[in-house]
C-alpha cells in the first residue's frame, strides 16, 4: 500500500490481514454445533438402547417398570433382548422432540393411550402364525391354532398389560396360564416333579 509522509515522499508498506474476530467466532460456532450434533446422535442412540431413558417422563414409569421387571409380555421381550424402539419403530426423532416439548410444558396425555399393532409387527420376530401354532402344539389347547380366522395376536397378547385368555371365554383351557398369571398350586406341584 502506498502512503505519503509529511515530507511528501511516497513509501510503500505491506499489510498482512489477520483473520478477523467474526471469522474466528464463526469457526468456533461451527465446531461447537458439530460437537453438539455428534453428541446428540450418540445420546439418542444410547437412549434407544436404554429403557430407563423412556421413564424420564413420569407417565412412562409403569411401562418401563413392567418392561424391566414385570410379569407381562414386555418383560419376556426384554429378557430376549428386544428394545423398546424395536416395537415402537414409528416413534421418530421428531416425535421424540415433540413429546419432550409436550412433557416439559405439561401438555400431554397422562394416561398413555394404548398403541395398536397389526400382525406384521409380531411377525418380524415370531416368523408366522403357522410357526407359532407349531411351537405351541404340545399344549392341551393350542391357542395359536384357532377356529377364529380373524383372531389377532393383540387380542390376547398385550405388551404392557395383563394378557387376555381369549379362548377361555368359551373353552376350558386345560389349566394353561398366560404369561403374567400365577400358576395354580397343582401346576406348581406338576412342574416340581
Amino acid at each position: 500500500m502506498d502512503t505519503k509522509d509529511k515530507t511528501g515522499s511516497t513509501t510503500t508498506t505491506e499489510t498482512t490481514k489477520k483473520p478477523g474476530r467474526a471469522k474466528r467466532i464463526i469457526i468456533i460456532a461451527v465446531l461447537v454445533i458439530g460437537v453438539l450434533a455428534i453428541g446428540g446422535v450418540i445420546g439418542i442412540e444410547a437412549a434407544h438402547n436404554n429403557a430407563e431413558f423412556c421413564s424420564i417422563c413420569h407417565n412412562m414409569e409403569d411401562h418401563v417398570d413392567s418392561y424391566v421387571s414385570g410379569k407381562s409380555m414386555d418383560n419376556v421381550h426384554a429378557q430376549a433382548g428386544v428394545r423398546c424402539i424395536d416395537c415402537h419403530t414409528d416413534y421418530t426423532l421428531f416425535d421424540q422432540a415433540n413429546s419432550l416439548i409436550h412433557y416439559v410444558t405439561g401438555n400431554y396425555d397422562k394416561r398413555m393411550p394404548q398403541q395398536q399393532y397389526d400382525e406384521s409387527m409380531c411377525l418380524k420376530c415370531h416368523i408366522s402364525l403357522a410357526y407359532q401354532a407349531e411351537s405351541t402344539r404340545h399344549l392341551v389347547r393350542n391357542p395359536h391354532e384357532s377356529h377364529w380366522p380373524n383372531l389377532t395376536c393383540g387380542q390376547c397378547h398385550l405388551s404392557h398389560d395383563k394378557q387376555r385368555d381369549y379362548c377361555s371365554r368359551c373353552h376350558d383351557n386345560g389349566g394353561q396360564i398366560m404369561t403374567d398369571d400365577k400358576p395354580k398350586p397343582w401346576q406348581e406341584e406338576t412342574a416340581a416333579h
